[in-house]
């Protein structure tokens, strides 16, 4: 139990302390090692009253004293991965240590606790813990078993891969008269509040819907999505009564963990759904051991009107087509428009027009400077929208260049909700045009976590063993990704071009123009005509060349796909020129120049080397 103080004598906690700076886990120039030992210090000379969130603020991370935690919530963040690494410090490393330092939940005070310990003998490199007195010789071979058996249970400990992870389900209409608009908005606000728990791993809300289309045993759920338990239920609505019932269920036994029903007068449907959004998260996070995250600092509830263009433009946005997209963000600015207060509109903006912006689908200034916009709006209304903040991190590289930047927003976000599969994919994506390929392979794993059953992450990892030159490997990770989708020609040009950088020409042509044949013309046709061009092909490969100039002379941005070409009919220096030409649009493909095979004869260029230092892509690894 904690105590006091003054009744651990502080010798004793300050040694605890130099022991706890001296781990593996923390040490005393990091930021939590920084954050631990001052608000010890201040608890030991008994002015622990001065440890709120603006003072720590200021004196420990040196934010100035116009310092807001309502937009900086560096304080709640920080402490927040301090209690972490404590947890792991006394699982671990400091597992027999007699004093332990906590910091409560809630609380920025440090509370220091005497511990019950049991003395351990060591064997090798294992630790077996034996009763007083009975100190005895173990052989050999116990001792390799009891190793096995404790770093098991270590692992398991530490990992809690089942325990920790949930997917969401879209909850049922119960009756004729249940409203689409309802259940559907709850599940999603379930969701995105679920994975602002950083301990929790939430799967994506499209994996859950993919894996709930095609089964509806819990179990068949959970194992396809690799997760220990499943949120469900359903909404009954019948005149002004609503009824919303929800369960969560342990997805390998298929037994209710937890189980609720709220009944609510449904005048305010809107209402309704984010008190009892609210109440399910707090249960869950209950039933899961966890505090909840404090509340958004806005209470603004929007028309009915507003929520329903809301969710008819994420209907569009799941299409994923150019013109989906478009009409997605009309209907967006028509609510925000009507609704300023409304930050998950503002954030689906944000989110909507930096899809549009990457994808170069308009003038790149125009949509990023409305993706901008909506952006901040998003992150004034709610400083932990994770949207937001992804939106704006990703504009520092697309239209700054700025990488570190980026970097740092991305990571920033990921700090916020680790669940976030757009930060995640950004992240990688960016981390891949460094030529920091283990570093994107590790997001993607996670990614991939959170939606385990998606072709587009799948395609991502492709993608970034295509750029490391990890041919084989590549291939492998496409087809698993035709295997769950085999319409999506990505993966396809993706074994093209390993095809391509392995020397196999010929099979890399078949491939290619496969693609070309089943819809992704537009998408290959540059590549396909390098690899042409390479294939002593060379008069089809000007041809393409020739429709690519006649594209970008209309206006559209093809100007790496021209420089594909003209780097495989070894004309360098008109491939420079359309590369230096697309610079100057601002073409998203420019990004990836680094660390692309096809584009290889230009390394050790000058002008190359300087259209790299412009893009900020020097000065990080690209093997």
């Amino acid at each position: 139990m904690g105590v006091n103080p003054s009744d651990v004598p502080p010798e004793r906690v300050r040694e605890q302390l130099e022991r706890i700076l001296a781990s593996r886990l923390l040490n005393a120039r990091s930021r939590p090692g920084q954050f631990l030992s001052y608000i010890v210090e201040e608890a030991l000379a008994g002015r622990s009253d001065s440890l709120k969130e603006t003072a720590l603020a200021m004196n420990v991370f040196r934010r100035k004293a116009s310092f807001d935690p309502r937009i900086d919530s560096i304080v709640r963040v920080e402490a927040h991965h301090l209690r972490k690494r404590l947890r792991e410090y006394y699982s671990t490393d400091g597992a027999q240590d007699e004093v332990s330092i906590d910091v409560p939940v809630g609380s920025y005070v440090p509370v220091f606790h005497l511990r019950a310990t049991t003395p351990v003998e060591t064997i090798g490199p294992a630790v077996v813990t034996v009763e007083r007195g009975a100190h005895r010789w173990i052989p050999a071979a116990v001792g390799l078993a009891l190793l096995v058996a404790l770093t098991a249970g270590v692992r398991w400990a530490r990992m809690a891969p089942a325990e920790l992870s949930i997917a969401v389900l879209a909850f049922h209409n119960v009756g004729d008269s249940a409203d689409e608009a309802l259940p559907a908005g709850l599940s999603e606000d379930l969701a995105t509040q679920l994975a602002r728990l950083p301990e929790l791993r939430v799967t994506s809300r499209s994996s859950a819907a993919q894996a709930q289309a095609q089964s509806k045993d819990v179990r068949a759920i959970g194992k396809a999505l690799s997760v220990g338990t499943v949120l469900e239920g359903s909404v009954w609505r019948e005149g002004d009564r609503i009824r919303i019932t929800a369960q969560l269920v342990d997805a390998k036994s298929g037994y209710q963990r937890w189980s609720e029903t709220y009944d609510r007068d449904g005048s305010d449907p809107l209402a309704v759904e984010a008190e009892v959004a609210e109440a399910i998260v707090a249960a869950v996070s209950r039933a899961f051991g966890l505090a909840t995250r404090p509340a958004a600092a806005y209470t603004f509830v929007p028309a009915a009107e507003s929520r329903r263009l809301y969710w008819e433009s994420r209907l569009l946005r799941r299409a994923g087509t150019a013109e989906a997209r478009a009409k997605a963000a009309a209907i967006l600015e028509r609510v925000v428009r009507k609704d300023a207060a409304y930050v998950e509109a503002w954030a689906a903006l944000a989110n909507v027009n930096l899809t549009r912006t990457f994808h170069q689908e308009g003038e790149f200034t125009a949509l990023a400077q409305r993706t901008r916009e909506a952006a901040d709006r998003a992150v004034a209304l709610d400083p932990g929208n994770t949207e937001g903040l992804v939106a704006r991190a990703e504009l520092e590289w697309l239209q700054n260049r700025n990488w570190p930047a980026a970097e740092q927003g991305l990571r920033y976000a990921l700090q916020l909700n680790p669940s976030s599969p757009s930060a995640r994919a950004w992240l990688a994506t960016g981390l891949v045009t460094r030529g920091r390929f283990d570093d994107a392979l590790q997001e993607l794993d996670r990614a991939a976590a959170i939606s385990p059953i998606s072709y587009v992450v799948s395609n991502d990892i492709a993608t970034a063993l295509y750029c490391a030159r990890r041919w084989e490997a590549a291939i492998r990770q496409a087809r698993r990704t035709l295997e769950v989708n085999p319409k999506f020609f990505y993966a396809r040009i993706v074994i093209g071009l390993c095809r391509a950088g392995q020397g196999q020409t010929l099979e890399a042509i078949r491939e290619l123009e496969d693609v070309a044949r089943l819809g992704g013309r537009g998408a290959v046709l540059g590549r396909l005509g390098h690899v042409l061009a390479r294939g002593a092909r060379a008069k089809e490969a000007r041809a393409i060349l020739d429709e690519l100039k006649n594209f970008v002379q209309s206006g559209e941005r093809v100007g790496v796909q021209a420089a594909f070409v003209q780097t495989g009919l070894g004309d360098l220096q008109g491939a420079m020129d359309s590369l230096e030409a697309a610079f100057a649009r601002h073409e998203t493909d420019l990004n990836y120049i680094a660390v692309d095979a096809m584009f290889d004869a230009l390394r050790g260029q000058k002008r190359f080397e300087e259209l790299q230092k412009k893009l900020g892509l020097t000065g990080e690894s690209t093997s």
